[in-house]
């Protein structure tokens, strides 16, 4: 057991030294000490941090973590069994057995990019604590960018009409609001504002699903509350079907939480009734709404809000499904008449 780490009942220990914090092993689960275990990413830093930086740097001090051992890591987690680096959920695999997609093959340059981000968090972590003078320079892996999968609006209506009826309403929901499936399955009729003159919905609470299975009820992601409006139909449906205040929106049977597989099932039997040919999965019909609201020309920034995105740049991942504008916007250039008639006859080329 690594110093410092026990279980609850075992003796406390000295706080640690300048010198005990000076090594790797130590100063990593300080590290690990002092992240917020609601947050999203909690478990993926700790799952960096104990299956591969340890075993990797854990016998070093910090000041020998160098750019040389870095490469060397990174070099390490890119080639496995002989092979490069490749996506394990590419769709040529996806009838694979879960396991042999999911491990003992090479790991993805995204996968490598965020265990690497961990070890820059740590050693900058070091440097605010004054152990390191610098951070070695971390280079990461190259990732091809791909564009969210989406429905096209003829696909999106198909899948909600092939929905089964007990799901329908949340398919609906899901493609018109771009809600999280936490943020859905949790979602209470309090939070809805049904009027007809401003209908929408109050995201404030997601669903979590946790290591052991079972639910906690959390704060949305980036703990931020956040509006998104209704569409009317959308809206009229749900006023169709309102409850008691308290009550969840899209229950199971019994009045609790769905189940997140569920979800997933229903949504793959939707697409099949609907003679799909994309993978759709729940998460397809957040990116749908967002792909629709560029199509729709709605401003960058009020997606943003919609979507509950922390940063504009993860949303204009959909900016080239704007409709092109250019040539509208260049006539504007010329909107005071054309240079030959202001400024005489243009020189010919």
């Amino acid at each position: 057991m690594l110093s410092g780490v026990g279980d609850r009942h075992s003796t406390p220990t000295a706080p640690e030294t300048p010198q005990d914090l000076a090594r790797f092993d130590i100063f990593a689960e300080r590290y690990l000490a002092l992240q917020d275990p609601t947050k999203s990413d909690h478990r993926n830093k700790v799952r960096n941090v104990r299956l591969h930086l340890l075993p990797a740097f854990g016998a070093l001090t910090l000041k020998e973590i160098n750019r040389r051992r870095i490469d060397e890591f990174r070099i390490s987690l890119r080639v496995q069994d002989g092979g490069p680096a490749t996506s394990r959920r590419q769709k040529n695999r996806k009838d694979a057995p879960r396991s042999a997609r999911r491990k003992g093959g090479p790991r993805s340059p995204k996968t490598i990019n965020n265990i690497l981000g961990t070890l820059r968090s740590v050693l900058n972590l070091a440097c605010d604590y004054e152990l390191l003078d610098r951070v070695p320079r971390i280079v990461f892996e190259r990732v091809a960018k791909r564009d969210p999968e989406f429905l096209d609006f003829a696909e999106a209506d198909a899948l909600i009409a092939a929905a089964d009826p007990e799901w329908r309403l949340l398919v609906w929901t899901a493609i018109r609001t771009g809600l999280r499936r936490g943020e859905l399955i949790e979602l209470r009729w309090k939070d809805l504002r049904l009027d007809p003159e401003h209908p929408g919905i109050r995201v404030v609470r997601s669903l979590r699903k946790e290591r052991d299975g079972s639910l906690t009820i959390k704060e949305p992601k980036g703990r931020r509350a956040r509006t998104v409006p209704l569409t009317p139909l959308l809206a009229d449906a749900l006023r169709g079907a309102r409850g008691d205040p308290n009550e969840l929106v899209f229950p199971a049977e019994g009045g609790g939480h769905r189940h997140f597989d569920e979800l997933y099932r229903a949504v793959k039997h939707a697409a099949r009734a609907a003679d799909l040919s994309k993978h759709v999965h729940p998460h397809m019909l957040r990116h749908t709404f967002a792909s629709h609201c560029y199509m729709r020309r709605v401003p960058p920034q009020i997606v943003q809000k919609w979507l509950g995105h922390s940063s504009v740049t993860t949303t204009e991942r959909y900016a080239h499904l704007r409709p092109d504008t250019d040539d509208e916007l260049i006539v504007a250039l010329e909107a005071c008449g054309e240079p030959g008639r202001r400024l005489g006859r243009l020189p010919s080329v």
